[in-house]
């Protein structure tokens, strides 16, 4: 408190001016000063990032020759409803197992609606082996911190099912997991290198457009798979101490731009759920701008070998729209899970079913190297906070 009290000190209204316009015009500055003749210019983004880039093209329209973005944030901000992001990813994660034989055979022909079940019970006391009265709150905060994540999709489904049956193998898998997964219940976490007051200056002045404290509180009775996230965010701006900055609404929309775009979003994103994306298409109509939603994919999708090879080929040729028939690839999922991830996150041999145990598994789970479960560790080792 004492750094950020002598920032403000000496600053003042000055600590405006380290915004995300701020540093769009950095960029652009910065480019305009090292781009030589003929350098073609690609402004490549991800999250937060994504932000940054709109705002730079609304700022230098003309300059870049193409832009590519990645697990988007809209024009108006970065979400800072966790509490809707997380059941929006979890009402698309379970009606992924809907079209599954093997995970219907599991959760119903319904399987949204026997998750909806399952919170009725634990609200009335099942399973309060795991964590007593919070179980629906551990439950909840157990499948954030599963979703997301293509890997981890029949985790977060599997981890519903044993909790509805609640035997001692169960409670003793599921407390696994969360070992490996919630570091911050028990607690060990650490913060990131990341500067943490141009974070919330940032994201204190910029993301709260529409939307007040209270309702960011409220909302977590609004949905199902809510982990109260709003509560602590709610705290945190209001009692943020620097003065608050406005942006121009005129800079907090698409730019409206003919550059080359290739806009790259996963539907299981849940730092920038694609839901919030709806007219981006109409706000991005050209010929050489393309809107890409890629199947089963978290907040890295952009990273993944068929994504990235459609970034790959529009780089090179910002002015052909790129072939995203790969895509159709991704649509299949494996929700049954492999016994090497089982023994990773719940220290079982069989994600869904404990083969003849009646109490604690036998052994402690593997050392994690499924690439999903360790970018779903990382963030957890980070604690509560915004994952853009």
């Amino acid at each position: 408190m004492t750094c950020l009290s002598s920032l403000a000190r000496k600053w003042g209204d000055g600590l405006a001016q380290f915004s995300t316009t701020g540093a769009a015009l950095d960029i652009g500055n910065a480019i305009e000063s090292l781009r030589e003749p003929g350098t073609k210019v690609v402004v490549f983004a991800t999250s937060y990032g994504t932000f940054l880039g709109n705002r730079y093209l609304n700022l230098f329209p003309g300059q870049a020759d193409a832009a590519v973005f990645g697990g988007i944030c809209p024009a108006t901000g970065c979400s800072i409803r966790h509490d809707r992001s997380t059941d929006l990813v979890a009402q698309e994660t379970f009606r992924v197992c809907s079209t599954d034989p093997f995970c219907r055979s599991k959760l119903s022909a319904d399987p949204w609606g026997k998750l909806e079940e399952i919170y009725q019970r634990v609200r009335r006391g099942h399973c309060n082996d795991l964590y007593g009265r919070d179980t629906e709150y551990f439950l909840s905060a157990l499948l954030d911190a599963a979703l997301g994540e293509r890997t981890l999709v029949p985790v977060a489904l599997a981890t519903a099912y044993r909790i509805d049956r609640c035997s001692p193998a169960d409670v003793s898998a599921v407390m696994n997991l969360a070992r490996v997964m919630m570091p911050w219940a028990f607690p060990v976490t650490s913060r990131d290198g990341i500067s943490a007051y141009l974070y919330e200056n940032i994201v204190e002045s910029e993301f709260w457009d529409g939307i007040t404290p209270d309702q960011l509180r409220y909302e977590y009775f609004d949905y199902l798979v809510s982990p109260g996230y709003g509560f602590s965010m709610a705290d945190q701006h209001e009692a943020w101490p620097w003065p608050l900055y406005s942006t121009p609404s005129e800079l907090k929309r698409w730019a409206p731009v003919s550059t080359p775009m290739l806009l790259v979003n996963g539907t299981l994103d849940l730092p920038t759920p694609i839901a919030d994306l709806q007219g981006i298409e109409a706000a991005f109509p050209g010929p050489t701008q393309t809107v890409v939603r890629v199947p089963n994919e978290g907040h890295g999708a952009i990273l993944e070998d068929c994504p990235l090879s459609i970034v790959r080929a529009f780089v090179e040729n910002p002015s052909i729209r790129p072939n995203i028939s790969c895509l159709s690839a991704m649509e299949a999922i494996d929700l049954r899970g492999s016994s090497s991830l089982s023994r990773q996150v719940f220290g079982t041999n069989d994600l869904w079913e404990n083969a003849g145990q009646s109490a604690a598994p036998a052994f402690l789970a593997d050392t994690p190297t499924d690439p999903g479960l360790l970018r779903a560790i990382d963030r957890a080792r980070e604690g509560l906070k915004h994952r853009w």
